[in-house]
């Protein structure tokens, strides 16, 4: 295997938004691929982050139930922006479209490989089956990276913002549905990304009764109608 690509995703204090696209990548790459997940590294940060915080507890619960490993959102805390990070990143997902330009300023050779996840999610629709190569995902994730920037600059209308606001995450702050709303979007435009990179979801295994002895006292009641117990 060769070099693992990165991901950096980054929001504004690196406590909701960001960690989670960072976790909802992560286990949607180890749900997909299972050891060959290591090939790509995802890592997160802020804008304005304070070191050393853990997950908005209302973001945990969500990705929690959107089968996030608790050890994996446990172990995941704050840590600032810096060039470095962005210059090591292959791929670069901002919350927002202010994340990206924030990212731009630290390096603008960055350009080509930063998107807001909403706009990439977008752009990763219009690349027809068999656009990327075959092979390892860390090849394929490059290989996503340059064809979403040739579309985006080909769908680009001279005068107008070169990256869009219309797929911002908006900050959920402190406000628990809100921030259960933001993991449900971000989960919906990681699926894009993990579909190009990885393939499709694995399927998953019909959902059992929910209340323990439900479908024995329905099949109990079917067979007492049959004999006319019940009419």
């Amino acid at each position: 295997m060769g070099d693992p690509a990165h991901v950096l995703c980054v929001c504004t204090a690196n406590v909701c938004r960001s960690p989670a696209a960072e976790l909802l990548l992560r286990a949607g790459l180890r749900a997909r691929l299972g050891e060959a997940a290591d090939s790509i590294v995802v890592l997160s940060a802020g804008t304005w982050a304070s070191p050393d915080r853990p997950v908005e507890p209302g973001t945990a619960a969500a990705l929690r139930r959107a089968g996030v490993d608790p050890a994996d959102l446990a172990a995941t805390t704050s840590t600032r922006l810096t060039r470095e990070a962005v210059a090591a990143a292959d791929l670069i997902l901002g919350s927002s479209a202010e994340h990206v330009r924030a990212v731009w300023r630290l390096q603008l050779a960055s350009r080509h490989r930063a998107f807001t996840l909403g706009e990439l999610a977008r752009l990763a629709e219009g690349i027809r089956e068999g656009e990327l190569p075959s092979g390892d995902p860390a090849t394929r994730l490059r290989a996503l990276v340059a064809r979403a920037s040739a579309l985006r600059e080909r769908r680009h209308v001279p005068g107008s913002p070169y990256v869009s606001d219309a797929y911002d995450l908006e900050d959920p702050t402190d406000n628990d549905p809100a921030q259960r709303d933001m993991v449900t979007q971000t989960a919906r435009w990681v699926d894009f990304v993990l579909e190009a990179v990885a393939g499709p979801a694995p399927a998953r295994r019909p959902a059992r009764d929910r209340v323990p002895g439900v479908a024995r006292a329905l099949q109990w009641s079917r067979h007492r109608a049959a004999r006319g117990a019940i009419r």
